[in-house]
């Protein structure tokens, strides 16, 4: 152990002050609140990082800690100072780990691994949890994108609607899957993180719920075959037909289709009325019912969403 090892210390978490350190810096990211705040920073953020730094280097290699600076040279966005503490390791595989802190206000919720979770990341809301697979690699755009999907819609939704005087806004109303996962796909394409490829899979899988509700397995790999390879026809297949006993009965696990034709939902709307957005964002109520929650909104009766993904972007912005 070196001397600079033995200053740090061991990690024991991060200072009490540290996410206030950060709500404050998203107030007011300027110079003059980082030298007011510098002591907070170092003992509740800098120190802290340095010390799980040093504890990770022994199992995984030295790590790096980023600059709390913004590079601003070819920035139209002048903040000074990135709104996150964070650091990567590398690994000789290619692969690697990543750390971030920030404040996004959701002090009430936690992320957990999870070994029995399908899908890389899920939220459990009644119980706000986010779930993470235990096993799961994500690429850096990746793990953006999911915490926009999940966090930035699903969480964001959810607890905009709890905050709302009237509780069944909280609720989602017949159809509001639709228009839940559409949110959730259109603000990954509306942050610039999701792909063609991406957008191609929902397609497929919308295709294959359609010939799933009156066809078998092997029909539902037929009204595939023309789009896509007869291997990713297969796996495809195999998802919506997961959990039938009989797999060459009609039916199987439609709940695919909702992110192509919510996305196409949403997309449509807000490209006519861009204003309902904020209505979207503060229930959990679906694009049919916007008549009504437009009327909510002109009687008071609907609060403008606290949370929102454009934040969330802020402060993920590695």
């Amino acid at each position: 152990m070196t001397t600079a090892d033995a200053r740090i210390g061991a990690f024991e978490g991060f200072g009490e002050r540290a996410l206030d350190f950060y709500e404050g810096l998203a107030a007011d990211n300027s110079r003059s609140y980082w030298q007011d705040n510098q002591d907070v920073y170092s003992e509740h953020v800098a120190g802290p990082l340095q010390a799980l730094a040093a504890e990770l280097a022994v199992e995984f290699g030295q790590p790096k800690i980023f600059r709390p600076y913004r590079d601003l040279r070819f920035s139209a966005d002048k903040r000074p100072y990135q709104e996150h503490a964070s650091m990567s390791v590398s690994r000789d595989d290619g692969g690697g780990l990543y750390f971030a802190l920030s404040a996004v206000g959701l002090d009430t919720w936690a992320v957990v691994t999870s070994s029995t979770v399908t899908a890389r990341m899920a939220t459990k809301n009644t119980q706000r949890l986010i779930r993470v697979r235990e096993d799961g690699a994500f690429s850096r755009r990746e793990l953006r994108r999911l915490i926009v999907h999940e966090i930035g819609t699903h969480v964001f939704r959810y607890e905009n609607a709890s905050r709302q005087p009237i509780r069944l806004l909280a609720h989602g109303l017949d159809g509001y899957l639709r228009t839940e996962e559409g949110m959730a796909v259109w603000q990954e394409a509306n942050a610039g993180l999701t792909s063609i490829a991406v957008m191609r899979l929902y397609a497929l899988r919308y295709i294959a719920c359609d010939a799933a509700v009156t066809g078998d397995f092997c029909a539902v790999v037929d009204a595939l075959v023309p789009h896509t390879s007869l291997a990713e026809s297969y796996e495809i297949a195999m998802r919506v037909k997961r959990g039938l006993t009989d797999t060459s009965a009609a039916g199987g696990y439609l709940k695919d289709q909702v992110y192509f034709a919510g996305h196409r939902q949403v997309t449509r709307h807000l490209a006519g009325y861009p204003d309902d957005y904020p209505l979207l964002m503060a229930s959990k109520w679906p694009v049919e019912q916007i008549g009504v929650l437009r009327r909510l909104r002109d009687n008071g009766l609907i609060e403008p969403p606290h949370f929102r993904p454009a934040d969330l972007l802020a402060a993920i912005d590695w």
